[in-house]
C-alpha cells in the first residue's frame, strides 16, 4: 500500500477519533447505544438471532444476550425458541419496541440534522461525498 494511502488513512482516524469519544461518552451526534441498535435491528427485520446481531457488530454473545433478555423484561422484544434449530432463539420486536424505536429514530435523526445544519452546503455536500466514498469502498 502507498504510503500517501496509509498516511490518509492514520489523519482520518486521528480525525474520527475525538468523534467517536463524544458519541461514547455522551451520546452526541445522533449516535445509537448498543440496545438501540440492537432493536433497529430486529426492527428492520423480521426475527433475527442474537448470534448473528453479535456477529455484525463484533460483539460476543454473552453480552448480546444480556441486552436481549433486558429488552425483553421491558417488554421491548419477545424471545422464542426457532423450531427447525432449537440451538437459535429468534428476536421479534414488539408494540412497545416499535413504538419506542420508532421515537428514538425520529428523534436522533433530529439531533443529528440539528448539527449538521451548522455546516455550510459546501461542506455539507463534501461530507456526505466522503462518507458515500468510504462506505461504498468498505463495503
Amino acid at each position: 500500500m502507498e504510503k500517501a494511502i496509509i498516511n490518509k488513512i492514520i489523519e482520518i482516524n486521528e480525525c474520527c477519533l475525538p468523534i467517536s469519544k463524544l458519541i461514547l461518552n455522551n451520546n452526541t451526534l445522533g449516535a445509537y447505544s448498543t440496545s438501540e441498535l440492537f432493536l433497529m435491528d430486529v426492527y428492520s427485520r423480521k426475527n433475527i438471532t442474537a448470534s448473528g446481531f453479535a456477529k455484525n457488530y463484533g460483539l460476543s454473545q454473552s453480552y448480546v444476550g444480556k441486552i436481549a433478555r433486558r429488552l425483553e423484561k421491558d417488554g421491548m422484544l419477545v424471545r422464542t425458541q426457532y423450531e427447525e434449530d432449537t440451538r437459535f432463539i429468534l428476536l421479534s420486536i414488539t408494540e412497545k419496541g416499535k413504538t419506542f424505536i420508532e421515537s428514538t429514530i425520529k428523534t436522533k435523526n433530529s439531533e443529528l440534522c440539528e448539527k449538521l445544519s451548522l455546516l455550510s452546503d459546501r461542506e455539507q455536500s463534501e461530507l456526505i461525498t466522503a462518507f458515500c466514498k468510504i462506505t461504498d469502498i468498505l463495503k
